[in-house]
């Protein structure tokens, strides 16, 4: 099958994608990667009368180090997918020094799968985002598929929602009225179903850099993710949020902090909770 007739508008600016969301209202999508949409719209399972392409959308696109308020030098671009070894950017902000208090990781929302897999500052500062990377489809998906795309898309089945929810992410979005930050654990409503308004768009997200020697550990065991943050002493937590998204309707965080602390089976990764242990 073939997707149904639509109108293509490919915007420069944010604003445009926001202005044009308004506009058009319920008729309008936002493309990026296309990796889950197009199919569904080559199937008829959904159609569009507008499509709202962000490939080329400045702003939207990038890594960065950041503490508080203020950008690092730490700065990422790119799309394709390359091997180990194969990327000269410099690295500095958080994984030079350590997780350190106040420090976060911004990705921009156009950023492909494939340019955070490859990211060494992803890897020593979020690497729980770097390990589930490679879990998503084949290397010809990463290259188009965008972290926006995933998040805004809430599958039931994806890695980086899941991510997101265990390191307390928070998604940036843009409305004809401004921006606005939500934290994770409020924005997925539902499997496919966010709480983004219909004139808003996804611009980036932002994971904070858990503390600890060696930027934190982070474990993904069928869909159930969770960020386990080292503490002083040896085996001590001092936060554990593990984040369940799939066998119910709306995904959740479960704070663990005290039990991250006391339990040896929680310090551990979680062999008491129930699953099949998997360490990855």
């Amino acid at each position: 099958m073939k997707a149904a007739a639509f109108e293509y508008h490919a915007p420069s600016h944010a604003e445009e994608i926001a202005e044009l969301l308004g506009e058009l209202g319920d008729g309008a999508k936002v493309i990026a990667g296309g990796q889950s949409l197009v199919p569904m719209m080559a199937l008829r399972l959904a159609v569009f009368d507008h499509l709202i392409d962000i490939r080329n959308v400045s702003g939207l696109h990038g890594i960065e180090g950041r503490n508080g308020n203020w950008k690092s030098g730490a700065s990422e671009h790119g799309a394709a997918e390359h091997g180990p070894g194969e990327h000269g950017a410099a690295e500095h902000g958080p994984a030079e020094h350590g997780a350190r208090h106040g420090w976060s990781v911004w990705i921009g929302a156009g950023t492909t799968q494939a340019a955070i897999g490859g990211s060494d500052l992803v890897a020593k500062a979020v690497p729980l985002l770097a390990r589930a990377t490679p879990l998503i489809g084949h290397f010809q998906i990463r290259n188009r598929g965008t972290i926006g795309g995933s998040l805004a898309h809430a599958e039931a089945a994806a890695e980086y929602p899941a991510v997101a929810l265990a390191l307390g992410a928070t998604v940036e979005a843009l409305s004809p009225r401004g921006q606005r930050s939500i934290p994770v654990a409020e924005f997925f409503t539902g499997i496919w179903s966010t709480a983004l308004e219909a004139d808003e768009v996804l611009t980036g997200v932002t994971f904070p850099v858990w503390g600890g020697a060696g930027g934190g550990c982070g474990f993904a065991v069928e869909e159930f993710a969770r960020g386990l943050c080292p503490g002083r002493g040896r085996g001590r937590g001092r936060a554990f949020r593990p984040g369940r998204w799939w066998r119910q309707p709306d995904p959740a965080v479960r704070y663990r902090a005290d039990r991250a602390r006391t339990d040896p089976a929680a310090r551990l990764g979680g062999r008491g909770f129930g699953h099949r242990y998997d360490r990855r």
